[in-house]
């Protein structure tokens, strides 16, 4: 290849070769075998955006891609929950401030939010510039689901209610502001998509045309406190699910040795906690709950104490296994030593006295459900 001038010049300066596609069996497409998938249908059905995510997330570097159409479909709803956050948005006032700055933002949760997207970034453009295009497609993925829709906005909803003007605007700018970075973030993988929504959120000018997003905002103190509460939901949540607890049921909850730190915290996000996790009359009480030794949370196993769940500990167990959940994706305990031990934990305590406790991998966030001889007992931290 030459220059305009004649001169020799190399074509590219990198040359990227990703893995094979196969079908979703792992099989070579083939007309004979009748598997090959045209990317033209899959974009008709799903769209380009949802093909071009899936196939980098799942680029992996060594391994060949398995196509399957349910994940396509699966991040084609990714795109969805992105485009329903930003008509929530819009809907509660959100507005585009080019004056608007990280440092600026007052509010805990907004602290939060921009110190999990300067994380975020960092973590996206360090696997972009070392080619591992699937570590940082699933980084967005995350912070996208999980943080800014599942967590964030749930969390902005009282203040959109509110009656506090201040507190609705800096809301109201920090969540145009998160959402127009993310955008620039995906718009390598879901170029079509997020170029659309760039202009619901006042962006001026082609996003591809915009500066990339740089990291350098960091609230620690704001990151640890909106993570303590977002462990202590999802460990009621759960606790609720396990035990089949109606949704409608509320429970006491009650903190076991809780320090001033969580006395603070739990005071001052105790209406979120209330919303969110479906309890009611939060105390304090000194000691540990019943059935849960020091240092349990450090190693980060669960503790079932009612016989039920010896029973189904059994039941699920299959041969060079240890004792299972009971529910996919739990953890699977495979050494026997791992195995009495847990059993004996189950068997800690009698009858109705006894204490489920689930036992979080950081810190003292341990969540117990004590029985009680009305309605469903209370939460016990």
């Amino acid at each position: 290849m030459k220059d305009e001038n004649g001169n020799p010049i190399e074509p590219f300066h990198t040359v990227y070769v990703h893995a094979l596609v196969r079908d979703k069996n792992g099989q070579k497409m083939s007309k004979s075998k009748g598997n090959v998938i045209n990317p033209l249908d899959l974009i008709d059905e799903y769209g380009a955006d949802a093909l071009r995510f899936t196939l980098a997330i799942m680029a992996a570097q060594g391994r060949d891609v398995k196509l399957d159409t349910s994940r396509i479909a699966g991040y084609r709803n990714f795109g969805t929950k992105l485009w329903n956050a930003t008509r929530f948005a819009e809907m509660n006032g959100m507005t585009f401030d080019s004056a608007f700055r990280p440092e600026q933002a007052t509010q805990t949760i907004n602290r939060w939010i921009l110190t999990e997207l300067s994380k975020t970034a960092e973590e996206a453009t360090r696997a972009i510039e070392s080619y591992r295009f699937n570590e940082a497609a699933g980084a967005l993925y995350h912070f996208v689901w999980h943080e800014l829709c599942d967590w964030y906005l749930e969390l902005l909803k009282p203040v959109f209610m509110g009656e506090d003007v201040a507190a609705k605007a800096e809301a109201q700018a920090c969540v145009a502001y998160v959402l127009s970075e993310t955008y620039k973030l995906l718009h390598p993988f879901m170029p079509f998509m997020t170029e659309e929504l760039w202009t619901h959120v006042g962006g001026q000018g082609l996003l591809c045309h915009a500066d990339w997003h740089v990291p350098l905002y960091r609230d620690e103190e704001a990151a640890d406190e909106i993570n303590w509460l977002v462990d202590l939901v999802s460990g009621i949540r759960s606790a609720r699910s396990e035990m089949n607890v109606p949704p409608s049921a509320k429970a006491p909850l009650i903190f076991v040795g809780a320090n001033s730190k969580t006395r603070e915290r739990s005071g001052r996000h105790y209406p979120a906690i209330e919303r969110l996790a479906r309890v009611d009359l939060a105390r304090f009480r000194e000691g540990r709950a019943k059935g849960f030794r020091p240092g349990d949370h450090r190693r980060g196993h669960r503790l079932y104490s009612a016989r039920k769940s010896d029973r189904r500990c059994r039941r699920n167990r299959a041969p060079g296994e240890g004792y299972r959940q009971g529910r996919q994706g739990h953890r699977t305990f495979g050494q026997e030593a791992r195995q009495r031990e847990v059993h004996r934990q189950c068997r800690s305590g009698s009858g109705r006295n006894r204490t489920r406790t689930l036992c979080g991998t950081e810190g003292p966030a341990r969540t117990a459900r004590r029985r009680s001889d009305t309605g469903f007992g209370s939460w016990v931290i």
